[in-house]
């Protein structure tokens, strides 16, 4: 694999970064956990356009609709300074943009825009309730559902749907066993939200795995017609582990040793079902890990590094048959990377 790796801007602390698909083709914008600019960019890496200039606390980025509308958190501050935390939501305004808060919700760290019938619907998750310093976990934080009014002045209406999660960090906004999903994770395990086909119909939750995750993504790594679990273990946590169901129950079948992990992704990568995962410790790496084959009845993954020293606290991939760009928020050198993996062949 052939991997070219460039710096494409560079900002004091970049955290959130997404990829977006609009009128004008498959994007990518980045924003930091600090007062900074967001910045828009294209597949291939250029500047676009900077939706804002100074406002930050940025978690996640996430599209609203297909013209362009997206929403985000922010006032979520380094070292969980984030009693002010909300979201915003942002509309093209002539050649600008214009944000407006449409919720007040203190340590809102994770959310998601799913599509029920015509409408979209937040998922939102705290990460607690309160905090006094960084090391206060005495306090759960909560996962919340509101639909988005059509009326951009108006506010969005939250209610609670799963409460009681401590250290709630990670959010997978996608599909599992073939069916829609939202997996929640935290200190009391891995939460799936179903998500309904009608407005008519509740949300409903299942806890599936019973142990602290701190993020999960879902991909069907060995090819065999059946989803794992990939979750990084423990609170930012030191391994990453393929979860493979095995007489009906959720089994470890690989771990890979890491330091701090954050960033994580599953996907198609030229041809293959693959994991990305960014880890802030140690060399602060982002690799790609593989399916490698079966031994005596252990998974074997390949494993091969995209770049070392940068620290990525998130990524955002733009999947390609011939070629995949990955955009990494770099929090060890405060700037945005763009890697281009190609076949060498």
């Amino acid at each position: 694999m052939k991997i070219t790796r460039s710096q494409i801007a560079a900002m004091d602390s970049p955290y959130a970064v997404s990829a977006f698909n609009g009128a004008q083709g498959i994007y990518a914008m980045a924003a930091s956990e600090l007062n900074e600019k967001c910045l828009a960019f294209s597949a291939n890496g250029e500047l676009l356009e900077t939706p804002w200039e100074d406002q930050g606390g940025t978690m996640n980025l996430c599209q609203l609709d297909g013209e362009g509308s997206f929403l985000a958190v922010q006032e979520f501050y380094k070292n969980f300074h984030s009693q002010t935390a909300g979201i915003v939501r942002a509309i093209r305004a002539g050649d600008g943009w214009e944000t407006r808060r449409i919720a007040d919700l203190p340590f809102v760290h994770r959310i998601c825009v799913r599509q029920v019938e015509d409408d979209p619907y937040v998922i939102a998750c705290t990460i607690s309730d309160d905090k006094q310093n960084a090391a206060d976990w005495s306090k759960p934080g909560q996962v919340y559902i509101g639909k988005v009014p059509k009326d951009f002045s108006q506010p969005l209406e939250l209610s609670p749907l799963i409460e009681g999660i401590y250290k709630n960090h990670g959010l997978f906004s996608g599909a599992l066993d073939g069916k829609e999903a939202i997996l929640i994770t935290g200190q009391e395990g891995v939460f799936r939200i179903d998500v309904p086909e009608t407005e008519s119909r509740a949300w409903t939750f299942e806890k599936i795995l019973d142990r602290e995750v701190s993020d999960v993504t879902v991909i069907d790594i060995d090819g065999d017609g059946f989803d794992e679990l990939i979750t990084i273990e423990g609170f930012h946590g030191d391994t990453i582990a393929v979860n493979k169901r095995v007489d009906g129950q959720w089994r470890i079948v690989y771990r890979y040793p890491v330091k701090l992990a954050h960033a994580l992704w599953s996907g198609n990568v030229l041809g293959e079902p693959a994991v990305l995962v960014g880890y802030r410790g140690a060399n602060g790496a982002l690799v790609m890990l593989t399916f490698g084959g079966w031994r005596d009845g252990d998974l074997l993954m390949d494993v091969s590094a995209i770049d070392e020293h940068e620290g990525p606290t998130n990524i955002a991939v733009i999947p390609g048959d011939k070629v995949v760009r990955v955009f990494c928020c770099s929090g060890s050198k405060n700037r945005v990377m763009h890697y281009r993996l190609e076949d060498d062949a």
